[in-house]
């Protein structure tokens, strides 16, 4: 639990030079200043985290704005003039559109709103980290405005931090693509929610040729699974590839009063569903046991429970997908959160008895766009980049080497080191880490690389771990090196893919 007891202090509202930034605070004082808040969530002066909590980054100084976890309130500027372009401002915290964010008020008006981009549990690095946002005001210039910062939500990861408001004619956050389904963070070939929240996959089945994607789904086009009825979205495809979204497979009545569920949900109300619709299986009842059947095709019936990985059989194979969970938000995009890319599940005898390995379904082999290929190359401490030249934000990766004497050996991922320790055996990715001993000498590594995430697939899938990620965008670098050592890699091939997403809601 991340419990600050914290407010905001005015230090004055910085004049610039003519054409300058002018800042509007930075939360570096001991008081309010002019700054008046309601409610109880921002305390009676700044946050100075020092020490305190180390897990919080991003912040500028020594102070910043933020809410308790429990106690509602806001916090506000008083007026001043837009005389710049931009509004810059550092912002963390869960994303809660509404109940905890930042606010531009024009004459009692919000003209803009930015929360956090993290988890909205408390419990993962992005919770709390500061990252720079831009607000366009160019069309407000010359008119009165205040800020106003709301903490309004009793939750464990209801907190919303804030620093470092600046008026700019220079933005600090770059604006971002919103054409519908290639937006700047959406994925291009893992599932995501055309629009809201998406999570454990629910209901899976497959008839007659097409794979059936059941989930969960917060509609009302809300970002939090934790302010809107959940119920089962829909989705079909014929590759697992090329989604086709429906209306949802079950909705929640809408009528139902769910103010009062925060984050908790009921089953039914007179049979029917109302609430929170959890994770679930379906049953496609071939010899209507059930009775159920209606016109030419056999009853679907679906049981909602909780399992957050699911899989199909499709008469030849096992493949699952599973909800990528906790993902942070991305800015300003609709959706959130994403799938995993299907994996074929199969059974194999080794050394320590029968094991489950998990790869990408062939399929993904239809999206490359343009291979390369390297062989029998020895890296040493300080050769060249064996991948220099090959670039891309949509990636399939193997590399099969031979440790050899290295230390380490690192494949760097658009800036994103994933890193293979020799003597530990294990392979490190961002916040992740999986042990992965060599075959036979050998450690294999294949890598799904999306706009957003890196899944990697150890030794053609004996181990694998899924992260997301938040590179660069003009970062689509490759890179691979042996630190301590030589290393031979005995084949690297990196095949660019192309999208596979298609718009379209029936």
């Amino acid at each position: 639990m991340f419990a600050v007891f914290v407010g905001v202090a005015l230090v004055g509202r910085a004049l610039a030079a003519e054409g300058g930034d002018i800042l509007i605070n930075d939360f570096e004082g001991s008081g309010w200043g002019d700054w008046k808040t309601e409610g109880q969530a921002f305390g009676a002066g700044p946050w100075h985290p020092g020490g305190d909590n180390p897990r919080v980054f991003g912040y500028e100084g020594r102070g910043l704005a933020a809410g308790r976890n429990a106690p509602n309130g806001s916090l506000s500027s008083p007026e001043f003039s837009i005389e710049r372009d931009y509004i810059n401002l550092k912002v963390g915290g869960g994303w809660y559109p509404g109940r905890t964010c930042v606010n531009l008020l024009i004459d009692g008006k919000v003209i803009h709103s930015q929360y956090g981009l993290g988890t909205g549990f408390g419990e993962q690095h992005e919770d709390y980290v500061l990252q720079w946002f831009t607000w366009d005001v160019r069309p407000y210039r010359g008119q009165k405005a205040r800020i106003q910062v709301v903490d309004n939500f009793d939750y464990n990861s209801g907190f919303i931090l804030v620093d470092h408001l600046v008026q700019s004619d220079t933005r600090k956050a770059e604006p971002v693509d919103r054409t519908p389904m290639r937006e700047t963070y959406r994925p291009q070939f893992h599932f995501t929610a055309e629009k809201g929240w998406l999570s454990d996959p629910c209901g899976l089945f497959y008839y007659k040729g097409i794979y059936h994607l059941i989930y969960q789904h917060a509609g009302r086009d809300e970002l939090s699974v934790l302010f809107s009825p959940t119920a089962w979205g829909h989705a079909v495809s014929t590759d697992l590839l090329h989604w086709r979204q429906l209306p949802d497979a079950i909705r929640c009545e809408e009528d139902f009063d769910w103010s009062g569920y925060s984050c908790a949900g009921v089953a039914s109300v007179e049979g029917k569903p109302s609430g929170f619709i959890m994770s679930g299986s379906s049953v496609i009842d071939l010899n209507n046991d059930s009775g159920l059947k209606m016109g030419d095709h056999p009853p679907i019936l679906s049981f909602y429970n909780h399992y957050a990985t699911q899989t199909w059989f499709d008469g030849q194979r096992h493949i699952q997908i599973a909800w990528m969970a906790k993902g942070f938000a991305l800015p300003d995009m609709p959706f959130n959160q994403q799938m995993t890319f299907p994996r074929l599940l199969e059974l194999k005898s080794t050394p320590d008895g029968p094991r489950l390995f998990k790869t990408p379904v062939r399929e993904i082999e239809s999206l490359r766009a343009k291979s390369h290929t390297r062989r029998d190359l020895e890296l040493t401490p300080g050769t060249g980049n064996p991948l220099a030249g090959i670039a891309g934000d949509l990636l399939d990766v193997a590399i099969d080497f031979e440790p050899g004497d290295a230390q380490r050996i690192e494949l760097s991922v658009r800036g994103t080191p994933i890193v293979y320790n020799v003597a530990e055996k294990q392979l490190h990715c961002l916040a992740s880490t999986m042990p992965l001993e060599p075959i036979n000498g050998h450690v294999k590594l294949r890598l799904l690389v999306d706009r957003t995430s890196v899944e990697v697939f150890g030794n053609d899938g004996r181990a694998t771990m899924s992260n997301y990620f938040m590179p660069p965008k003009d970062n689509t670098s490759l890179a691979l090196a042996a630190i301590g050592g030589r290393c031979k890699v005995v084949l690297a091939e990196v095949h660019e893919l192309r999208s596979a997403t298609v718009k379209g809601t029936e």
